[in-house]
């Protein structure tokens, strides 16, 4: 995996609401070397672990999608009943993924 302009301005970005969830202003030199640094873990990890990489970035961005039995037991009572769970997927959808997820991180905390 490379980090491209255009995914390295997302990443970015996305520190600065991350910051601002957090009530903290961003400095964009920190930022980026913040996103610099994850970018080579990133690729270090992939190196270490590729059979995994797939199962974890479908965990990170959408656990809908996911199959339960990927998970680890004590997430998947909670991840089914985040399935289940009326307008849950709609919010997913509609909302930023950062949004959605600190919304029903204190309902989900295992998820």
């Amino acid at each position: 995996m490379t980090i491209g302009s255009e995914n390295l301005k997302q990443e970015i970005l996305l520190v600065r609401d991350l910051a601002t969830v957090a009530g903290d202003g961003v400095n964009v030199d920190i930022a980026s070397k913040v996103v610099q640094r994850l970018g080579g873990l990133r690729k270090e990890f992939v190196l270490y672990f590729p059979e995994i990489i797939k199962s974890i970035l479908d965990l990170v961005k959408n656990r809908f999608v996911l199959p339960v039995e990927n998970v680890a037991d004590c997430m998947k009572d909670e991840l089914i009943d985040l399935r289940n769970k009326s307008g849950t997927k709609y919010r997913f959808e509609t909302n930023k993924i950062c949004d959605f997820w600190l919304k029903v991180s204190d309902v989900y905390p295992n998820v």
